[in-house]
């Protein structure tokens, strides 16, 4: 197996001798989320986007990506945050004072754990000048390993009640603005029934997770085209490949110029029609 190292010392060598207690393997912890009443309280005190005022300056951000900011309110994928006094201790500051990291990162997202439960919010920034690996932040002091975004359909899934409106098929994207992007698409408007979405980040997917998705279950793997967007697409195939059909999206320019033929490319054409 690639990137397993091997230990030229004789196997009675190795028993005798007893690591340094800074190179013994960490005992494995569970995840540490926020506190649950704090998530929820913070998430009920942010405002829907359908109470902003329609020149809102985040109402705008959407807008300029070219998501559908009425269907993103119905579905309610995110709210504005709430102000400073509705703040728990683990807003992540980074050094910033809160009325200007307010303005910055307004946009509040929720994230889910593997059986639809609301565990913990991800903010993100709609200023253009945050360099890429500031644009979303979590909560400081706690982890968000395991926990996904979910459009309704995809919270009805992983709470093992699929919606009647579900047709089988899972789109699974990268980061926040293509969540909200497939959840908004347009082809979902006039069809009945419609795919789930889920997003991910880095750590988001999990044993778990993949326990969660129905077998013989459609996966589309929309994650990006870059070095951690294909590990990212690597892992959930492999969590789900005896159980569901998992197809990969091709990159935007061979989807342009191929001939539809693979399963993948009829499947992300469907998808779009």
């Amino acid at each position: 197996v690639t990137g397993v190292q091997t230990c030229a010392l004789p196997i009675s060598t190795i028993r005798r001798r007893r690591p340094p207690e800074a190179l013994q393997a960490p005992i494995a912890t569970e995840t540490v989320f926020p506190p649950v009443s704090e998530v929820n309280a913070l998430w009920s005190a942010s405002t829907r986007l359908r109470d902003l005022d329609p020149q809102d300056a985040l109402l705008q951000y959407l807008a300029q990506r070219g998501i559908d900011r009425d269907r993103c309110a119905a579905l309610d994928l995110c709210r504005g945050l709430a102000p400073p006094p509705c703040w728990p201790s683990w807003i992540p500051l980074v050094g910033q004072k809160p009325l200007l990291w307010a303005e910055t990162y307004r946009l509040v997202t929720p994230l889910w754990d593997a059986r639809g439960q609301l565990r913990s919010l991800r903010f993100r920034a709609t200023s253009p000048e945050i360099p890429a690996g500031k644009k979303a932040l979590n909560p400081s002091g706690y982890g968000y390993a395991g926990l996904v975004m979910a459009d309704p359909v995809g919270v009805s899934l992983l709470r093992g009640q699929p919606e009647k409106t579900w047709d089988g098929r899972i789109v699974v994207v990268e980061g926040e603005p293509d969540f909200w992007t497939w959840s908004c698409h347009p082809g979902r408007l006039e069809k009945n029934p419609t795919w789930a979405v889920l997003g991910v980040v880095s750590g988001s997917w999990s044993e778990s997770l993949a326990e969660r998705i129905p077998s013989e279950a459609r996966v589309i793997l929309r994650t990006h085209h870059d070095e951690p967007g294909e590990k990212y697409a690597e892992r959930i195939r492999l969590t789900l490949q005896d159980r569901c059909s998992v197809l990969r999206s091709l990159p935007r320019s061979e989807e342009h110029t191929s001939e539809l033929q693979s399963p993948c490319n009829l499947v992300c054409r469907l998808l779009l029609e």
